[in-house]
C-alpha cells in the first residue's frame, strides 16, 4: 500500500528527515511543523540543586532531556535512556547509555531494575509537567529516586499558523508524538473556524499510549497508535490509519 497523494503533518519537535524520506518515497507529501518548543523550568533550583549532586544512575526519559545534560556532571553515572531515540540523542552528545528501554516509561523501569541495586540513587531528568510514574515504580523497588524538571514545553510560535493551516483541511493525517504536541495545537486552534471540523476528519495517528489516551480524553480517539516510538512504527501506522 502507498501514500501517494496524501499530506501528512509531523507536529514532532525532533528531526523529521529519516521519517519524512521514507513517508515521501510512499507517495506523501510531509509537512514538518513542530509544534511545541522547550524553555527552562519555571522553578530552576531543583535542576541546579541535582547537577551538584551525585547519582548511580541518571535516567533520561526524552532527547530534550538528553540535550539539556550539557554542563551536568556525568563522569563515572551510569546512564539508562528511556528508548533508541533518547539513546542516540546521549550517544551524539558522547555519552552512552548503559540501559536502553523500549520507549516508554514501563521499559525503562523494568530494564533498570534488571541492573540497578536497592539502595542505589537515581536522577530522573524529565520535563516540567511529566507524570511520575517511572518515579514511583523505581522507588517502590528501594532506589532512592529524585524527579526532577530540567526543562518544560511550551507552544512553538508558529502553532497558530499551524492551526491556521490543519483548520483550511490541508492535511490528510496529522501525527502527534506526545500528548504536549497534541494539546498545544489544539489550544492554538480554538477560535479557529474549521479547525475541530478539519482535525476530527483528518487521520490522527499517535506515537504511544500515553499519547493516544490525551486524544482519547479529548474525544478525538487516534485512528492508529504506533507502538513503539520509531519511525517505522508511525509508517506502519499511517498505512493502517488510510486502510480503514
Amino acid at each position: 500500500m502507498s501514500l501517494q497523494g496524501r499530506v501528512v503533518l509531523l507536529t514532532r519537535s525532533a528531526a523529521a528527515g529519516p521519517l519524512e524520506a521514507e513517508l515521501t518515497s510512499l507517495g506523501a507529501r510531509v509537512v514538518a511543523r513542530p509544534t511545541i518548543a522547550f524553555a527552562p523550568p519555571r522553578d530552576p533550583r531543583p535542576m541546579q540543586a541535582a547537577v551538584h549532586n551525585a547519582y548511580d544512575w541518571i535516567a533520561v526519559t526524552s532527547a530534550q532531556g538528553a540535550r539539556s545534560l550539557v554542563g551536568l556532571r556525568t563522569r563515572a553515572v551510569r546512564l539508562a535512556a528511556v528508548g533508541e531515540g533518547t539513546a542516540r540523542a546521549l550517544r551524539a552528545l558522547d555519552l552512552h547509555p548503559v540501559v536502553v528501554g523500549a520507549g516508554n516509561a514501563t521499559s525503562l523501569a523494568v530494564s533498570l531494575l534488571r541492573v540497578a541495586q536497592p539502595g542505589e540513587r537515581v536522577l530522573v531528568v524529565r520535563p516540567e509537567e511529566a507524570r511520575d510514574a517511572l518515579q514511583e515504580t523505581l522507588s517502590a523497588a528501594g532506589l532512592r529516586v529524585d524527579a526532577v524538571a530540567f526543562y518544560r514545553t511550551v507552544a512553538a510560535p508558529d502553532v497558530s499558523d499551524t492551526a491556521r493551516r490543519v483548520a483550511e483541511g490541508e492535511f490528510d493525517a496529522v501525527v502527534f508524538s506526545s500528548p504536549s504536541t497534541f494539546l498545544r495545537l489544539r489550544e492554538a486552534g480554538r477560535g479557529v473556524t474549521g479547525f475541530a471540523a478539519a482535525l476530527t476528519a483528518s487521520r490522527r495517528v499517535a506515537i504511544g499510549e500515553v499519547t493516544a489516551f490525551a486524544l482519547e480524553q479529548a474525544g478525538l480517539p487516534a485512528t492508529a497508535v504506533a507502538e513503539r516510538p520509531t519511525d517505522e512504527a508511525v509508517v506502519e501506522a499511517l498505512l493502517r490509519a488510510f486502510s480503514r
